[in-house]
């Protein structure tokens, strides 16, 4: 990659002494940021990544040129992880390693350190092979960026299989979009969606004011959305003209596997709404409300899920109507299940559950059948960072992060994951253990859910506390805080 980007910009004989980035985009190109491949180079440590006593940059490896952002990838064989960053001083003059492959002090050499990726050959319409078809000149060369391949999806319909059975069954046309190239057929790939916390403050605001929720799923909402770029790809498997090697399909619409389309879907579901009155909060991108004469209304996007509320059922009534003639969407009725969520109504208020998947979680760790934990963390627990460590440390993080996502109904876990999570790094035997007691601790409270009370106020009230350098391993404090709205827990 850092050879590529080189050859970009320096001048070819063939292009007449012109830089390929100069006769592509029409402009001067500027090489003052270049460095030498494989020097040393210093990356600066930001003052919240760092105490005082300790160093202000870490020694790296100088890899090359970031793709998507400015900054230079530098890698930092200590932690074996690579790094982007503009803060960066450079040694030009000095390599890291004096050999193609000499050995560090740990026994490794620079293949260990970047191994080559693992290629599987048995994996259906996946075939990695780069040679493409021959394409018509007059095309651009960003035609061969996007091949297509079939993918089996299994869907799960929200507010359908709330006990995880498997609905239906589909086939679905997916873009190759890991051949893409930014800047020539995609830019902009990130595509807001609704923070956790605006989901608890709306359905408390709604549940204070008597509100009603509804939910609605969007059908194939990715195909919706309008493409800006220039992208083509080539004939999928068993097309009638997949035999003919000078024909490509011009993308005018999105399709899943493009790196662009979740954008291009909130582009266009967002365009609708502002259309129609609704204007974007400032607070959360995926919020959008409409207030008028006839009363107010809010929708909450998550991708291609949308929360529907307000103060007139007539008003969500023609809402609903509106953005079915434009998309094809599946109305799931009052709100009951949503991102695993599980939601009840009853005269009490709202209550919210994860009760199935705490019981997947506990299937997949392996522990239906252990000894129930009355509370989440030992009380005598001494956290230390020596022990013998974990072989398979993805195992740690993936229950660490499922964890996390609990905790938006298990407020009770939260300091219990805190603590669990900064310890990803490199875990041991013993960081496990305090996982699995967060396990056990589950395992005798599965039905345990947090409830949105109707107390008729939209108050808002906030706590806040900090120990003492109570982390034993670094001295540091541990803040904690919660915020409640009309009474209930939203942070």
């Amino acid at each position: 990659m850092a050879a590529a980007y080189l050859i970009n910009r320096l001048p070819s004989r063939v292009l007449g002494f012109k830089s390929p980035i100069k006769v592509m985009k029409g402009r001067k190109v500027d090489i003052s940021h270049l460095r030498v491949f494989g020097c040393i180079c210093f990356v600066h440590v930001q003052p919240h990544h760092r105490d005082k006593l300790d160093p202000r940059a870490v020694k790296c490896i100088f890899l090359g040129y970031a793709s998507t952002q400015k900054g230079y990838k530098c890698y930092n064989p200590q932690l074996r992880k690579m790094i982007v960053s503009k803060d960066v001083r450079f040694q030009e003059t000095n390599p890291f390693y004096s050999k193609l492959l000499e050995t560090t002090s740990q026994g490794e050499c620079v293949l260990d350190l970047f191994p080559l990726p693992r290629i599987e050959l048995n994996m259906p319409y996946a075939s990695t092979n780069k040679s493409l078809s021959p394409i018509n000149n007059d095309v651009p060369f960003t035609e061969s960026n996007n091949e297509a391949t079939q993918s089996d999806e299994t869907l799960h319909e929200d507010g359908d299989n709330q006990d995880g059975s498997i609905e239906r069954h589909k086939v679905r046309l997916v873009a190759r979009g890991f051949t893409q190239t930014f800047e020539v057929d995609y830019k902009e790939t990130f595509a807001p969606v609704a923070k956790m916390n605006s989901v608890r403050v709306l359905l408390s605001v709604a549940v204070n004011k008597g509100w009603s929720m509804y939910q609605m799923d969007v059908k194939n909402a990715f195909l919706h959305g309008d493409l800006e770029e220039e992208v083509y790809m080539k004939l999928p498997p068993g097309h009638p003209q997949n035999n003919e090697p000078d024909l490509v399909c011009k993308l005018h619409k999105s399709i899943y596997g493009l790196k662009q389309s979740p954008r291009a879907w909130y582009a266009k579901l967002s365009s609708v709404l502002q259309s129609i009155g609704f204007k974007r909060s400032n607070a959360d991108s995926s919020l959008f409300v409409r207030t008028g004469a006839v009363g107010k209304l809010v929708v909450l996007i998550y991708v291609d899920d949308l929360i529907i509320t307000g103060d007139n059922a007539e008003e969500i009534s023609k809402l609903k109507q509106s953005l079915q003639q434009r998309f094809a969407i599946k109305d799931l009725g009052v709100l009951k299940y949503f991102l695993g969520i599980e939601m009840a109504t009853s005269h009490k208020g709202l209550f919210l559950n994860q009760r199935k998947y705490v019981l997947d979680l506990l299937k997949e760790a392996n522990m239906n059948n252990a000894k129930p934990a009355i509370t989440p963390l030992d009380s005598k627990l001494k956290l230390s960072l020596e022990g013998t460590p974990l072989t398979n440390i993805s195992y740690y993080q993936r229950l660490v992060g499922k964890l996390i996502y609990l905790t938006i109904t298990r407020p009770d876990i939260t300091y219990s994951v805190s603590i669990a999570s900064q310890l990803m790094q490199s875990p041991t035997v013993k960081h496990l253990n305090l996982v699995k007691r967060i396990l056990r601790y589950l395992k005798g409270s599965v039905g345990r859910d947090i409830i949105m009370k109707k107390n008729e106020n939209t108050q808002i009230i906030g706590y806040c506390d900090a120990d003492w350098a109570g982390n034993a391993i670094d001295r540091k404090s541990t803040t904690g805080y919660c915020t409640f709205v009309g009474g209930n827990l939203v942070t």
